[in-house]
């Protein structure tokens, strides 16, 4: 694997040492915003004076990009509660409204998953209100692969009864709230098919899929926060992620959700597929079970918007999405406001041996949900889909919801009184099913098969 020294050799930058021999996992570039993402595989803890300074000189080479973000990795027995001021560092070159209620202020590690923030100047209260525990756990994560819950101790607090001290604490977290508005607002603003606020409080339901909501599509003003800490960033459709994306935020409906316990017992890692219907791509989150509580209640069909960096998983063979932040979302709906109802009687399930790929219970739930009084199975050959519908059906009836299942199929006559070879293999071509269907024939009495066969001479 080639290091950092060996890449930028040619354009005479000069690198820390401990940096120019870290080798590269990944290189991505942002065309649009020309920001260059380099991930480094770190040997040893390296200072953030000496990826600032790294990245500044990089960005000063003529190699067309305006901003150079190094992002580097270490494997987990390197964590050190020493290291804290250097990811303090970090976060403030991320977040700049992290103040000076830092200083002095030293890690503790309480047994093997909780750190404790021991403050020297107070101001526990407002490095809560900036959610800081939550960026401390997301960057040793990212950094360490550790999880850690994070508390505070020492002088959490300083003048707590003095009232510009409680008008302070007040004020950082109506802040934060407004933020996280703005943040979930600007969330929607390059969504290339997510309608405008008012198109969206207007279009709650539609009746027919035409024009921009030819696609679902999601309704901006029903966002709410789940797990992580909500994150600036724009909605991009799925089928744009590409290996050099880095950070992406997307929406679609969960199709697919596994969790897994690690070893020790302590963390999960799950593994949720999405879709907007554009493309699919895998949900990841590896964190602490305590912290995960919150996804326990997203189950398939559920949807959700996730922000997170595009990576690729060794494990699953394919990019992934790693991530920070996930929160549910409503969907426009599709409604039936029709006064006199339909009644579908030709209807293919995913059990037909054709033309069809969604399950029979489905399609019973959302012609209920259309307010039909019945809807008829007609599979081509088969009547396995009947007990799904009977079973939907009646858990439906059980809620107060009732619905007819009509039971039907779309059945084959096939005359097997062929006298010659030559009519035996006419017959083939024109019904490729037909070696399966011989023995089915050959329960029929005899005078009811001489009967279809008079029929159809």
């Amino acid at each position: 694997m080639v290091n950092l020294g060996e890449i930028f050799a040619q354009y005479q930058v000069e690198l820390d040492v401990s940096l120019a021999d870290s080798a590269v996992q990944n290189i991505r570039i942002n065309k649009e915003k020309r920001i260059l993402n380099i991930d480094l595989q770190c040997d040893t803890l390296i200072s953030r004076a000496a990826i600032f300074s790294a990245q500044k000189a990089i960005a000063k080479t003529n190699i067309g990009v305006d901003k150079v973000v190094i992002r580097p990795h270490f494997s987990p027995e390197l964590f050190d509660t020493g290291y804290f001021q250097e990811i303090i560092a970090a976060l403030k070159a991320e977040t700049p409204s992290l103040n000076g209620t830092l200083n002095d202020a030293v890690l503790e590690l309480e047994g093997n998953d909780r750190l404790n923030v021991v403050l020297a100047h107070g101001g526990a209260a407002l490095l809560q209100a900036k959610e800081f525990e939550l960026m401390l756990s997301d960057i040793i994560f990212r950094e360490f692969g550790l999880r850690f819950e994070i508390a505070y101790s020492g002088v959490t607090e300083l003048n707590s009864g003095d009232k510009q001290f409680t008008e302070s604490i007040e004020n950082a977290q109506k802040k934060i709230e407004r933020q996280k508005l703005e943040e979930l607002t600007e969330l929607f603003e390059g969504e290339e098919r997510t309608p405008s606020k008012s198109e969206s409080k207007a279009a709650a339901e539609i009746e027919i899929r035409k024009d921009e909501y030819l696609y679902p599509q999601i309704i901006p003003s029903t966002v709410a926060p789940l797990y992580g800490k909500v994150t600036k960033g724009k909605l991009m459709p799925i089928e744009k992620i590409a290996y050099d994306t880095g950070k992406a935020t997307v929406w679609g409906d969960v199709f697919s959700i596994e969790t897994k316990t690690t070893r020790s017992g302590d963390k999960y890692i799950i593994n949720m597929d999405i879709t907007d219907y554009t493309g699919s791509v895998t949900v990841k989150i590896f964190d602490s079970i305590a912290n995960c509580k919150a996804l326990e209640g997203i189950k398939k069909g559920a949807t959700i918007i996730v922000t997170g960096d595009v990576e690729f998983d060794k494990f699953a063979g394919d990019n992934v999405l790693n991530a920070r932040s996930v929160s549910t979302v409503k969907k426009v709906k599709v409604v039936d406001k029709a006064e006199k109802k339909r009644v579908e009687l030709h209807l293919h399930t995913i059990m037909s041996q054709m033309d069809a790929v969604t399950e029979a219970g489905a399609l019973v739930r959302r012609a209920a949900e259309f307010g039909h009084s019945a809807i008829a199975i007609t599979d081509h050959g088969v009547a396995q889909a009947f007990p799904d519908a009977m079973n939907a059906a009646e858990s439906l009836e059980r809620d107060g919801k009732e619905i007819k299942v009509i039971y039907g199929t779309e059945a084959y006559f096939i005359d097997d009184l062929c006298t010659t070879a030559e009519e035996l293999e006419i017959t083939k071509v024109l019904v490729p099913e037909l070696p399966g269907t011989f023995s089915a024939w050959g329960m029929l009495q005899s005078d009811i098969r001489q009967d279809l066969a008079r029929t159809y001479q």
